[in-house]
């Protein structure tokens, strides 16, 4: 039976705490410390204008100056947990040995005799023997039977065949004993005064903190979507977006109503009425007039909520101060909520196929970036000039016709020796300005696109700024051509929608052009592949980054995949890439797929030389679908037994007539 004891002097429960520790520890510390690799070091300068490192200077200024973590606070603390314990655990008392050893109690060698056994005991008896040795202070007459009774039962061990067989059996010279299991808690755990104290924490953990932590568990996470936005944001978006939502205005109605679900209340922000009322009045000057104004404020003009909302948002895409430090704190953190609702929003237009409104909220993305008002009130050259830094409404409006455009502009400048030239040159030179290269629709394996087939788009892309060095040349040498060839083909077998930018050779995207942004924002694009007479769109857009310009490489590609249509014909369709950073810049390509008849391709692409086990036969319903659809079926064989089973019918009724006319 076993006996348990409880660890009195605490020596198994800090080893067992250490253990726990050090297999928690070590790998926190590795993940929290080692540094975080990248798969793409070499990356391409940013955007270099006053502005832009303005406003990574200030972005950098708000970050704390030392990168200070609480994971850094929680990884010393245990740690030095961990030393206190190891010190424990290296200074505790050793405890006694679970091995019974005679030879060490009477203290002889182990190669010693019977005889020289019985010589020693016998000197040890003399010594120790409780009638030799008169009880002191330090040692009582307890602790001197006891050792005489260790001599005894050692000299019986190596003596005596039944101590001896206890001994070698048991590892006890008195035979079986208790088995003692030592528990890793301390005495003072179970101790009776204690009681109350623990039962105290066992009931605040189980009966309040973890109800607690479950409660905060469930009502997060119940109260927010897969896509990380309030149930009630979701709702609001799901019942206000619709197939014609067509205009940032709209889409911007749409946005505000989520954000009283969405933001935490900026303290002192909540009375600052005439603030508002006096950027009320600058915008509704802004857009033309209080009809103007309200037709972009909607059905938010009514709710005091959205309302706010919306003037602050419009502030920022006119580019008003705010004087009120507060209503600023609150206009950032209205803009830093946008990226995450736009998206929720888009999930919900790409999965009903909208193309309109999809369209108009990666618009109103990069109108956000950019702080630009939408058109109207303002054209789609002063919306794409205004972008340039420190350019401003009066200064497109002094353009002459030559010169309205990014080139135009620095002449402008640079004539009138302005210093904004260099910026404006600055920002141009690493605009994002994509270009179609090339957009083909191709099957792996095919050489044509038969009905159900899995076809992928792949779309070749560069970025032309207005003010670039000289492009790549494309080299048309037969080694090169080969090589492209073998590229693309890699490309297609490859899982990835976007193609190595190691084979490419080109760096990684850099910062983009947005001073006005709160944070730091790297260029990409929408590729839609649409149907434009629908408004609709025929597969889900992809989201594309880090396209290389053109001084770089030639292109980099990218690819959509999908199951063409069941139906033989041509289908006229539409490539569209939108930036969700810089505002009109929009480029698109018409695109033909045509889907041929499976009997098109020859024998040897319709897998003609395989065997006929593959092809179903011809009487089966399978063989009937496949006639109809001009496949190839297995004909049905002529069986000799069923001539055999009718000549052997012939026969039967012969034989028959025969013996009918025998018995008449």
């Amino acid at each position: 039976m076993a006996q348990y004891s409880y660890d009195e002097s605490g020596n198994m429960a800090a080893t067992f705490a250490l253990s726990v520790l050090v297999l928690i520890l070590v790998p926190w510390t590795i993940s929290v410390l080692s540094p975080k690799s990248r798969k793409h070091v070499n990356r391409k300068e940013g955007c270099t204008c006053a502005p832009c490192l303005e406003n990574q200077q200030r972005l950098k200024k708000q970050m704390p100056r030392v990168t200070f973590r609480k994971s850094y606070v929680f990884l010393a603390l245990g740690w030095a947990a961990t030393a206190a314990l190891v010190y424990k655990v290296i200074n505790a008392t050793p405890g006694e040995s679970v091995l019974y050893d005679p030879f060490e109690i009477l203290g002889i060698a182990r190669e010693a005799t019977e005889k020289e056994i019985k010589s020693h005991y016998k000197k040890l008896s003399k010594i120790y023997h409780p009638d030799k040795i008169k009880a002191t202070a330090e040692e009582t007459l307890e602790m001197i039977q006891d050792r005489f009774v260790k001599i005894t039962k050692a000299y019986k061990a190596l003596t005596d065949e039944v101590t001896r067989e206890n001994w070698q059996k048991y590892n006890d010279p008195d035979g079986p004993q208790q088995t003692t299991v030592g528990i890793a808690i301390p005495q003072w755990v179970i101790d009776a005064q204690n009681n109350i104290y623990v039962l105290g924490v066992y009931a605040v953990v189980l009966l309040v903190g973890l109800p607690y932590l479950v409660y905060k568990w469930s009502t997060a996470n119940s109260n927010k979507t897969k896509d990380g936005i309030h149930t009630k944001s979701a709702a609001a978006f799901f019942k206000s977006l619709t197939e014609t939502t067509s205009t940032e205005q709209q889409i911007l109605q749409i946005l505000v109503k989520a954000y009283q679900f969405e933001r935490t209340p900026v303290k002192g922000a909540t009375d600052k009425a005439s603030v508002l009322k006096d950027l009320e009045k600058h915008l509704v000057e802004k857009v033309g007039g209080e009809t103007k104004w309200a037709n972009w404020t909607g059905s938010a003009a009514s709710d005091e909520n959205q309302k706010r909302a919306i003037v602050l948002i419009y502030s920022h895409l006119a580019r008003l101060e705010i004087p009120d430090a507060d209503l600023k704190k609150e206009q950032e953190q209205l803009l830093l909520a946008s990226p995450l609702l736009l998206s929720a929003l888009q999930t919900i237009s790409i999965t009903r196929s909208w193309y309109l409104p999809t369209v108009a909220i990666i618009g109103l993305q990069a109108s956000l970036a950019q702080a630009v008002l939408p058109s109207p009130p303002l054209t789609g050259l002063e919306q794409h000039l205004l972008q340039y830094p420190g350019v401003s409404i009066s200064d497109i409006r002094s353009l002459s016709p030559a010169e309205q455009s990014a080139p135009g502009l620095v002449k402008h400048l640079e004539a009138a020796g302005d210093a904004r030239a260099a910026d404006v040159k600055k920002a141009a030179e690493k605009w994002g300005a994509a270009e179609i290269v090339d957009a083909r629709f191709k099957v792996l394996g095919e050489r044509i696109v038969t009905p159900s087939a899995i076809v992928n788009l792949v779309v070749k892309l560069r970025l032309r700024p207005p003010i670039s060095g000289a492009p790549v040349k494309p080299d048309t040498s037969k080694e090169a051509l080969k090589k492209a060839e073998q590229r693309e083909a890699d490309f297609l077998v490859g899982k990835s929608d976007a193609e190595d930018l190691d084979k490419v050779g080109a760096p990684e995207s850099g910062l983009a052009h947005a001073p006005l942004w709160p944070l730091p924002r790297k260029p990409a694009f929408y590729l839609i592949l649409a149907e434009p007479r629908q408004y609709k769109m025929v597969v889900p857009p992809l989201k594309v980054t880090d396209v290389p310009y053109a001084s770089d490489a030639e292109y980099r590609s990218y690819k959509i995949q999908f199951q063409a249509p069941q139906n033989v014909g041509e289908f006229h369709w539409s490539v569209r890439l939108v930036s969700d950073t810089f505002v009109g810049e929009y480029e698109e390509q018409d695109i033909v797929l045509k889907i041929d008849d499976v009997s098109a391709l020859d024998a040897d692409e319709r897998g003609d030389e395989e065997d006929d086990i593959s092809d179903p036969e011809e009487d089966s319903l399978a063989g009937q679908m496949a006639v109809m659809r001009g496949h190839k079926v297995k004909p049905i064989a002529e069986s000799d037994d069923d001539d055999e089973s009718s000549t052997d019918d012939d026969k039967s009724d012969d034989s028959d007539s025969d013996s009918d006319s025998d018995s008449d």
